[in-house]
């Protein structure tokens, strides 16, 4: 039974964690419209798909980087 208690309070605690990182996620990236877990299975998605075409992880972050900059960029641009 103590068990099942600290399991429990366990997943409580969890999902309150989950839930503060996607408000942290939110005043850093305000304008993606999906969750954090979304954006950390698409970036993991494109890291995947860099390895089978042979890029390392170091060229895969810049590339990843420089489209995010570029992004940004655009967003900017649109706002003014």
């Amino acid at each position: 039974m103590n068990i099942l208690k600290i399991i429990k309070s366990y997943q409580e605690a969890q999902h309150k964690a989950y839930e503060h990182e996607d408000r942290l996620f939110k005043m850093i990236y305000p304008n993606i419209e999906i969750s954090r877990f979304q954006y950390d299975s698409i970036v993991e998605a494109i890291l995947k798909k860099f390895k089978k075409l042979g890029l390392n992880y170091g060229t895969a972050k810049e590339i990843l980087k420089e489209v995010a900059n570029k992004l940004d960029r655009e967003v900017e641009k649109k706002k003014l």
